[in-house]
């Protein structure tokens, strides 16, 4: 068990772990952020992956998983 430090709290441990866990969207808002999968940037052993661009402006690559029963 990890020891706290002075002035460590638990909603500073929770927010810790959820910085390092990947964010989930739907596939709709996928599909507005990539322009509807328009600009590949290169395919993988499990699909393509597009760039993609947020309402805030934050770009993200997109992997589109293909052929492993989605």
């Amino acid at each position: 068990k990890k020891k706290k430090l002075p002035g460590e709290n638990s909603e500073d441990a929770v927010l810790e772990n959820l910085a390092s866990m990947p964010i989930r969207f739907c596939y709709k808002d996928l599909e507005v952020a990539t322009n509807n999968f328009s600009l590949k940037l290169g395919k993988g052993g499990f699909g393509s992956v597009y760039k993609g661009v947020l309402p805030d402006g934050t770009e993200l690559a997109v992997k589109q998983l293909e052929g492993i029963g989605q």
